[in-house]
């Protein structure tokens, strides 16, 4: 539907949004927008985008309100975005290539850490329960928030607006993870991890080979300084080094792409 349809059909068939906010709010919110660079017409579906399901459970407020629901068609837009995105700076890569790219900059670490760039954490509505956990500064709900957003600006302003937010947020993110060589796959993430905290490189051993021949698959353990760190299974050799690498990576907290 077109951003500009929807808003009237909102504005027309709603009664007033239980996200409205108040003049303390509405100045807190103003301050989201400035760091954003964006100007919202609805300042009640830029307060729910803000709103976390903890805080739409203890309110009593439908399921299908919330930043939740937002972060879905989010997701999707900011896929669409960091693909052309991609596209375009990198004419030669191939789909592989521009895959591995797409994974690292729409993941959670990479997408909570532009919310903690835009101070999002202090913004968000959550219950009280969660506020004593201090869970408004996972990773998770951060990741989430920041596609509630992209979400908002694009049914508030459009794509044109939608698009030029997610550069401003990742653009230099990507740029701090192209000099830090994080576009590199897991093994030689790895290897230079390895050689730079322990002055050893990583060895993988093949461990197993199970299954029927056109149905093969293989396990890879990976070990440094004579230590177990990870195995990983996959339908080639290469493919359960690279997995063990993963792992491996997570083991020792530093995953280029990010777990799911």
């Amino acid at each position: 539907m077109d951003p500009v349809l929807w808003r009237l059909l909102r504005r027309a068939g709603r009664k007033r949004s239980p996200f409205e906010p108040s003049p303390e709010r509405a100045k807190e919110l103003r301050r989201l927008e400035r760091a954003m660079g964006v100007s919202f017409k609805d300042k009640a579906l830029l307060n729910e985008a803000l709103a976390h399901r903890s805080y739409t459970e203890e309110h009593n407020l439908p399921p299908y309100r919330g930043g939740e629901r937002l972060a879905f068609l989010g997701d999707a837009l900011l896929t669409f975005i960091v693909n052309r995105m991609l596209f375009q700076r990198f004419p030669e890569a191939d789909e592989g290539t521009l895959t591995r790219y797409r994974s690292v900059l729409v993941s959670k670490n990479v997408l909570s850490e532009a919310a903690s760039r835009l101070s999002l954490p202090q913004y968000l509505l959550v219950s009280k329960g969660m506020e004593r956990s201090k869970g408004r500064k996972s990773q998770h709900v951060l990741s989430t928030a920041f596609e509630a957003l992209v979400a908002a600006v694009y049914l508030d302003r459009g794509l044109r607006e939608a698009e030029g937010f997610v550069r401003r947020c990742l653009e230099p993110l990507f740029e701090e993870i192209e000099a830090r060589g994080e576009w590199m796959d897991y093994k030689s993430q790895l290897q230079i991890l390895a050689q730079r905290r322990y002055g050893e490189v990583p060895e993988y051993h093949l461990v197993a080979e199970e299954g029927p021949p056109h149905k093969r698959s293989f396990v890879v353990e990976v070990w440094v300084r004579g230590e177990r760190l990870a195995g990983g299974r996959g339908r080639t050799k290469k493919e359960a080094e690279q997995e063990a690498a993963r792992r491996a990576l997570q083991l020792l907290g530093a995953s280029g792409e990010g777990e799911e």
